[in-house]
């Protein structure tokens, strides 16, 4: 009856001290309509900026240099600029950095009730080969981008996310 008594107030402790080492944190700014609860292995590593004219802020896991980049900027009417020609710039802007650089798949996914577009490339970068989403959203008011970088490594399907990064996108609140 000790030893069991004795092991539960263990696993208690345990259970107790690792809570406290999983930090929860939230992201706020004033002129973006977005919140993110975010938890280790992610920290937020940059000021950024928070203007009416956009918001910027990034978060990285420094154990592979796992990353996010959150923006907002003012977007046009879909009339001057169609959805079409704007994710051909995108995907061009993205192809021409490295030729190594792939375009694997386009899609759609919902956030937070919000339908995003989804562009996942494969990119070389000076950390290795990395899978990169980039999730947009456009109103012809503002364009939120979502941009997540992770080592094609963690995955062994691209079509598939790392747990971490599943977790970091359920944090995401979109507001009205």
């Amino acid at each position: 009856m000790t030893i069991k008594l004795k092991t539960n107030y263990l696993i208690v402790i345990f259970i107790v001290f690792t809570q406290h080492l999983i930090s929860q944190n939230t992201w706020v700014p004033q002129h973006a309509n977005i919140e993110i609860s975010y938890s280790t292995p992610w920290e937020k590593i940059s000021q950024g900026y928070d203007t009416p004219k956009g918001t910027l802020a990034g978060f990285m896991d420094q154990s592979d240099k796992s990353s996010v980049i959150v923006k907002t900027v003012k977007d046009v009417s879909k009339e001057m600029l169609s959805d079409y020609k704007y994710y051909q710039s995108i995907r061009q802007q993205m192809l021409k950095v490295n030729s190594a650089n792939k375009l694997l798949d386009e899609d759609e996914e919902v956030i937070d009730s919000q339908t995003f577009h989804v562009m996942t490339f494969q990119m070389q970068t000076k950390f290795g080969i990395f899978i990169q989403k980039l999730y947009t959203l456009r109103n012809g008011v503002k364009i939120l981008t979502i941009q997540i970088g992770y080592p094609k490594s963690l995955v062994s399907d691209v079509k598939l996310k790392p747990k971490k990064v599943n977790q970091f996108i359920q944090g995401i609140i979109l507001k009205n």
